[in-house]
């Protein structure tokens, strides 16, 4: 396993590289124009030849970096579907696999801070970018779009083991690394611990509702007002 990340401290981001040591493929996720020199200096020193530049949400800063190491490394620049930029090599959905030598990440979608952000999963980590950081989620998603969120990452959470790691792409008081134990245990968002538990109500209920026989029951309040796919 070939796994580094780099901090650049402008703006407190967080960038990483992901490696297969056997075929020396590699990708890259979030990196910066900050991060750029660092990134491309540890993929020579370590033999290994970039097949892709991921993004977990799209901005100038990153679009600059991943083109870059386009033109430098001859990386493909892959992103969201939803993402209308010609510089995107490649467009993901949701749950699309990205095999990159013997190794592989899952993509998630997770549209809340934006439409477009995404995250990534590798063996026991998950790659959140600006979405939960550590500790819990980035305190710029509007309240409006939480509840939809937390719900969605609870779906999307619940098959993972409590020791899956959480590294997003910012630095969050001081903090650049975080668990699922830790957002199990304390509950995440804005709702506070006992958050987690009306999720699981809630989804339990629509469950039931879609079961043949369910008794008829009085609607609760769900958590979210529509897809929680954008």
């Amino acid at each position: 396993m070939i796994f580094r990340q780099f901090y650049w401290e402008k703006g407190r981001q967080l960038a990483y590289v992901v490696g297969d040591p056997i075929t020396r493929e590699a990708v890259t996720i979030d990196v910066g124009t900050g991060q750029l020199d660092p990134v491309l200096e540890f993929l020579h020193s370590r033999g290994l030849r970039l097949r892709f530049a991921l993004q977990t949400h799209w901005n100038k800063n990153q679009r600059e970096a991943a083109l870059a190491l386009r033109d430098r490394v001859g990386a493909r620049i892959l992103a969201q579907e939803s993402i209308n930029d010609a510089a995107v090599d490649m467009r993901i959905r949701h749950e699309d696999l990205l095999y990159f030598g013997e190794e592989c990440l899952r993509a998630l979608h997770t549209p809340g801070l934006t439409p477009c952000a995404v995250m990534y999963q590798w063996e026991d980590r998950l790659f959140t970018g600006e979405t939960l950081l550590a500790g819990g989620l980035h305190r710029r998603i509007p309240a409006a779009k939480r509840p939809a969120l937390t719900a969605h990452l609870l779906t999307l959470l619940a098959p993972m083991a409590d020791e899956t790691l959480l590294y997003p792409a910012v630095e969050n008081r001081g903090r650049r690394l975080g668990s699922l134990e830790e957002l199990r245990r304390l509950g995440f968002g804005s709702g506070g611990p006992g958050l987690l538990s009306r999720c699981t109500q809630y989804l339990q209920h629509d469950a039931a509702k879609k079961s043949p026989g369910a008794p008829a029951e009085e609607p609760l309040q769900r958590l979210h007002s529509g897809p929680v796919l954008l």
